[in-house]
């Protein structure tokens, strides 16, 4: 066969020169203790590295088996044969995040590079790649690729990323979080109104109750939906996890989920839509008294103990009488109309 348009690119090497070593890990970035390791092509060779920055020699440190870093460390090796030249100087920087205590100072970082939050955040959702995390500081969307699957409650201590802006609004990319997860106390949904909601309210977790949505709406669980609110006016409820579900407008709902901000305009991104139960009913302290006479007695209810005070038709107070909480019958010789003042009112009853 004939090859048509082939590049061919040599590699051309010195025979009188030993290789250039390899130092390994390939990655710059890294978040734990790692161990270092440094070969050579060139059988037969001496390795010599250094650890400060400097260049190394015959006379730096020679290479028998990996090593450590836990800092920020510049590594440089050089490979040594008899007969040949000693080879081309080999350099790898590590680098460590640069650690800052929680959330808040995280959020006010600048620049590119990789931080740690040293101290424990709790996890408030995770759906896919977003992970919603709080501390006592703030609250922010962690979003990326991660391997272990979280539920409310789990705290995570080192977690690292980038800061990064999604739609104007601040979230950490690029997570590593650390390999394991301790069991906390789950965080719950503040009740908020919408219409007061600011950008510090972003990435926090909300319910907003007894809403509605201006038209029906039926979810997708592929795409995501936006369906709007009757209050706030043109309040949009953006269906970010694919949750699916309908909703009927002019029904009330109470919705679950996290706040976003997108150019500057607050969205929720609901977790949880359900119909909203009817205001509960408070039953009064004091239920009126009920009184009513039998066999001559006056029965006179009431749910606390008090003085109650009892008057004939011409308007004289004939009884004053202590009574308790509950059902008290109260003797009485005088018949036909009577006035009985309990839990302040006056209480009309006719006595046979």
């Amino acid at each position: 066969f004939t090859l048509k348009n082939v590049q061919i690119t040599e590699v051309i090497t010195n025979p009188n020169q030993v290789e250039t070593p390899v130092i390994s890990p390939a990655v710059s970035d890294i978040f734990e203790p790692t161990e270092i390791s440094i070969a050579c092509a060139t059988e037969g060779t001496t390795i010599y590295y250094t650890v400060d920055n400097t260049d190394p020699s015959t006379a730096s440190t020679q290479y028998s088996v990996p090593f450590t870093v836990s800092a920020n460390t510049t590594v440089k090796a050089i490979a040594v044969k008899s007969g040949l030249s000693n080879s081309e100087v080999a350099t790898k920087t590590y680098t460590f995040p640069t650690e800052v205590a929680n959330i808040a100072a995280f959020l006010a970082v600048s620049g590119n590079d990789y931080y740690k939050i040293t101290g424990a955040v709790t996890v408030v959702y995770q759906n896919g790649q977003n992970l919603y995390i709080h501390d006592a500081t703030g609250d922010v969307l962690v979003y990326g690729t991660t391997t272990q699957t979280l539920t409310n409650g789990k705290v995570l201590t080192g977690l690292s990323g980038k800061l990064g802006t999604y739609g104007g609004s601040p979230q950490i990319t690029n997570p590593v979080l650390p390999a394991t997860a301790t069991d906390g106390t789950a965080i719950v949904a503040t009740v908020k109104n919408l219409a007061t909601l600011t950008t510090a309210d972003h990435a926090t977790y909300i319910k907003a109750e007894r809403v509605q949505f201006i038209k029906d709406v039926t979810y997708s669980t592929s795409a995501t939906v936006n369906d709007t609110l009757v209050t706030p006016v043109g309040f949009v409820v953006r269906d970010n996890f694919r949750l699916g579900g309908s909703v009927v407008a002019g029904t009330n709902y109470d919705i679950t989920g996290f706040v976003s901000f997108y150019n500057g305009a607050a969205q929720l991104f609901p977790v949880e839509i359900v119909v909203s139960t009817p205001a509960a009913v408070t039953t009064p302290q004091n239920v009126a008294a009920k009184i009513y006479s039998a066999n001559g007695n006056l029965i006179v209810t009431v749910e606390q103990a008090q003085t109650i005070e009892i008057f004939n038709a011409l308007g004289q107070k004939i009884i004053t009488k202590n009574i308790v909480a509950g059902i008290n019958t109260i003797p009485v010789n005088t018949r036909g109309i009577l006035f009985v003042k309990a839990d302040g009112k006056i209480n009309k009853v006719y006595v046979k």
